[in-house]
Parts: structure tokens; C-alpha cells; sequence
């Protein structure tokens, strides 16, 4: 189905005047990030189906605010719930009192008092990794809060039906209190780039955060182990910070420190690594859903990917799979598929063919759905 045609069903289904409140709570705490990135992405669709749609703006430096259309932006210094249920109760339509209140991210906020003011209330769980790595500093913040929001939300929105199993699991959340809604996969291009290929300089891409279940170090390992990679190939890692001191020690420790490069930059930089590595690999040992290998296949990008969490669920068979507990695995999987110049044309159709699934107007058009039938459930 077109993204167009997604559009005219969720137009068509909507009641229109439903009023729609998006939290504040992720701008203030990323600049970057999927999460902001999926809020953006929604929040727009959202307007674009719904005129009664409004987002609470905290002071912030946020990159996708700028996704949000001016119209829906609510300038908002507080962030106490008691203010913001002042400023929706303003806004609501006159016409409809239906209101949802959305919020955006595991917070101090008070889903009580949302619906104590006739709000219904929603959640979107990403992934359970604070549940399934509780042994994990880098996993607890936000916990406790997270756990209050999953219990007191009218409605759970998940991003895979792995993340819905796991919510079920350790909350023992009712089913038809959660609906999977997948994510979007499109970068924002300028239409500015002119893209060519080196076949001089040939690298494997890396893109985000790297430490922990990210599993970054195994594929350092597995790479640095094999003579044909080395020989052959340079590693970048796109955003996830600088390398700290550990990472450092270990590039160096495995004797890479030539063929290792971290850079940041913004979906155009992406965009251009997108189509000009020789491959993507992405070893996570859990995602919720994960957006970097959708991104990838989008721009002709061979994946190559761990078969752990939901990883399989969304990129089906347009990736090669390893098992990335074993670092012999990976390395094999990399060498004989980055070798077999067949099968990594084959992968980019098979890539361009699931990625045409996962469109961020169907994930606002299913997300208004949602919306709607929270008032007939």
C-alpha cells in the first residue's frame, strides 16, 4: 500500500476533532536520538490527520523539534502536570471532548491526574532492556518511573511484537491493553548530496550507541581476528559519542587502531555512509525494534545482523544473520558474505523490499487508530 493511501484510510477513519496532547518529557533529554526522532516523525503525521493535535514544548536543543509543524507547538517553561492539564483543558475543542494525552517518555508525570481530568492515557514502550539486563547500571534509569507509566497507562502502544511478548512477561500486562505499531525508516534528505562511491575506500558501518548490549566490542573482536576483513576493509562508527578510554585500549589491544574511525554528523553525513559502505553490521544482542539496518537496506546498504531480540522480526530476509554471542560466527558470516558479491546484490533488492514496509505515515496512520479506538474499547 502507498503511503498516500495510508493517509486517505486514517483520514478517513479519524474522527477529526479528537483532541491530541503530546508530553514534554523526551525534548529536554536528548538532542539526537531515535526516540526524539520517532516523536517527531509521529507527532507530524499526527497533525496531518488530526487538526486538534498539540505538543507540550519544554526550553530545549532538541534537533526534531524542528519535524513539528509550528501550528501544534506549545511553548511550555513547566512541566508539572496540574499546568498542563490547565493549558490542554484550553485547547480541547469545543465541538469534541475525547482527549488523549500521549506522553513522550518515562516521567515524573501523573497519568492519575490525566484521567481524573477525562484524558485518556498512552505509553509507547520501546524495548524491556532495564527488565532483561537489570544487572546493568547503564539500563536503570528512568525504572521505577517506567514501570509506573506501564501500570497506570489506559493504553500501550509497543514498537514490535517482541517488546509486546516481553512487556506481557514481566508486567503481566493484559494483551488487549497493547497494540504493536511499527516505526518509519525514512531519513529527512536535503536533496543537496551528491553521492559517489570510492571503491578505494571500502568500510564497515557502525551507526549509534555501542556500549553494553550493543555488543560493539564482539564485533571489534571478530573483525580484528580475521586477515581477509583487515585486508580489505576499515571500520566507521557513526554517531555513539567519541571512543572512551576502554574502547580505545581495546582498538589498540587488537592491533586496529588504522582501520577504526568514530564520526558524528547529521542524516545527510548518514545518508552518504548509508550508500557507500560495503556493508552494515549491526551485532545487538537486543532491540526493541531497530532502526539503523531498516535505514541502511533504504539506501541500497547490504545488512549484516545479529539474530537476537526483535532483529529478525523487522529486517525478515533482507539481512544476513549471525549469532552474536559468538564472536567465530560473526567473523565467518562477515568474511563469506562480504565475499560473495552475488549475494550482497540479492540482499540489497531483498533490503529494498522490507524496507517499503515500515513508513513513518503508516506508523502515524496506525497510531490514529489507536487513538480512535481507545474510546470503543
Amino acid at each position: 500500500m502507498k503511503n498516500s493511501e495510508y493517509l486517505d484510510i486514517a483520514l478517513d477513519q479519524s474522527k477529526n476533532n479528537l483532541n491530541v496532547f503530546f508530553g514534554p518529557e523526551i525534548w529536554p533529554l536528548q538532542n539526537h536520538g531515535g526516540i526524539s526522532r520517532y516523536y517527531g516523525e509521529l507527532i507530524s503525521g499526527i497533525a496531518a490527520i488530526n487538526k486538534n493535535t498539540h505538543a507540550f514544548i519544554p526550553p530545549n536543543n532538541n534537533h526534531y523539534i524542528e519535524l513539528l509543524p509550528e501550528v501544534c507547538r506549545i511553548q511550555s517553561i513547566q512541566m508539572k502536570s496540574s499546568e498542563l492539564i490547565r493549558i490542554a483543558k484550553n485547547r480541547i475543542s469545543k465541538t469534541n471532548q475525547e482527549s488523549i494525552y500521549h506522553a513522550t517518555y518515562f516521567s515524573d508525570t501523573s497519568f492519575s491526574s490525566w484521567k481524573k481530568a477525562g484524558f485518556k492515557t498512552v505509553i509507547t514502550v520501546f524495548d524491556l532492556i532495564s527488565e532483561k539486563y537489570p544487572e546493568k547500571k547503564f539500563t536503570r534509569p528512568r525504572a521505577n518511573l517506567k514501570k509506573k507509566a506501564i501500570k497506570s497507562a489506559d493504553h500501550i502502544i509497543c514498537i514490535s511484537n517482541t517488546t509486546k511478548s516481553d512487556l506481557m512477561e514481566f508486567y503481566r500486562i493484559p494483551e488487549a491493553k497493547i497494540s504493536v505499531v511499527y516505526l518509519g525508516s525514512e531519513l529527512r534528505e536535503s536533496g543537496e548530496m551528491v553521492i559517489k562511491k570510492d571503491e578505494n575506500n571500502q568500510f564497515l558501518l557502525y551507526v549509534g550507541k555501542r556500549s553494553g548490549y550493543k555488543n560493539f566490542n564482539n564485533f571489534l573482536t571478530a573483525f580484528a581476528q580475521s586477515d581477509l576483513l583487515k585486508s580489505k576493509y576499515n571500520i566507521i562508527a557513526f554517531g555513539g559519542s567519541h571512543f572512551d578510554e576502554t574502547e580505545i585500549d581495546l582498538i589498540r589491544k587488537l592491533r586496529i587502531e588504522n582501520r577504526v574511525l568514530q564520526v558524528d554528523g547529521g542524516d545527510d553525513k548518514l545518508i552518504k555512509l548509508y550508500s557507500t559502505a560495503a556493508a552494515f553490521i549491526y551485532p545487538s544482542l537486543y532491540e526493541g525494534f531497530g532502526l539503523p539496518p531498516l535505514e541502511a537496506m533504504n539506501y541500497g546498504c547490504p545488512v549484516l545482523a545479529s539474530d537476537k531480540g526483535s532483529i529478525p522480526e523487522i529486517c525478515n530476509d533482507g539481512a544476513i544473520y549471525f549469532d552474536a554471542t559468538s564472536v567465530d560466527d560473526m567473523r565467518a558470516v562477515m568474511e563469506d558474505s562480504l565475499s560473495d558479491i552475488a549475494l550482497l546484490e540479492k540482499m540489497k533488492q531483498f533490503g529494498f523490499i522490507n524496507t517499503s514496509r515500515y513508513t513513518w505515515q503508516k506508523t502515524s496512520a496506525d497510531t490514529a487508530d489507536v487513538y480512535n479506538k481507545l474510546f470503543c474499547w
